[in-house]
C-alpha cells in the first residue's frame, strides 16, 4: 500500500478497516457515507485500490435488510472482483481513452464501479436499478479523490 494512504499521524502503515480507529475515525469510511448521501438510490458501496484491498465500505438500512447476510460471502472478496474487472476493462484504454465507469446491471441492481480521480482507487456502488447511471457518475465525480 502506498504511504500516502496510511492513516494521519501513525508512524507505521496499516490497513484500514470498517472499523472505527480509537485515534481516528477512518476517512474512506467518512467519505463513503458522503457517497451515499449523494443519490437515494445507492444501497451500498466499497472503497478499494488497484489490488483489491478495500479501505472503507458503507450502506443504508435497506441494504442491511435485504442483502446484508445473503451477500457476505461476496463482500469479503468485492474489492478484489473490483480490481480485476477495472483491470481487465483498462486494457482498451490505449484505443478508446480512461474507462470512466464500469456498470454492470443484474436483475434487481447495478453495480457502478468508478475510479477515482487518481485511478489508484475506486469506488464500486450497489444501486437500486432505476438510477440514472450518467447523472450518478457526473454527481459523484468531485467527491472521488483520496481522502
Amino acid at each position: 500500500m502506498s504511504h500516502d494512504l496510511a492513516p494521519k499521524g501513525n508512524a507505521r502503515q496499516k490497513k484500514l478497516t470498517s472499523k472505527k480507529d480509537t485515534s481516528e475515525e477512518n476517512r474512506f469510511d467518512v467519505l463513503g457515507e458522503k457517497i451515499l448521501e449523494v443519490d437515494k438510490s445507492i444501497l451500498s458501496l466499497t472503497i478499494n485500490d488497484d489490488k483489491g484491498e478495500v479501505y472503507g465500505k458503507a450502506f443504508t438500512p435497506e441494504y442491511e435488510k435485504k442483502y446484508l447476510d445473503a451477500a457476505k460471502d461476496l463482500r469479503s472478496r468485492a474489492g478484489l472482483f473490483s480490481a480485476l474487472i477495472f483491470g481487465i476493462a483498462s486494457e482498451p484504454e490505449k484505443v478508446f481513452g480512461e474507462t470512466q465507469a464500469i456498470v454492470r446491471m443484474y436483475a434487481n441492481v447495478k453495480l457502478i464501479l468508478i475510479p477515482f480521480a487518481d485511478r489508484k482507487l475506486m469506488a464500486t456502488l450497489l444501486t437500486k436499478n432505476q438510477v440514472d447511471t450518467d447523472q450518478l457518475i457526473k454527481d459523484l465525480r468531485p467527491l472521488l479523490h483520496t481522502p
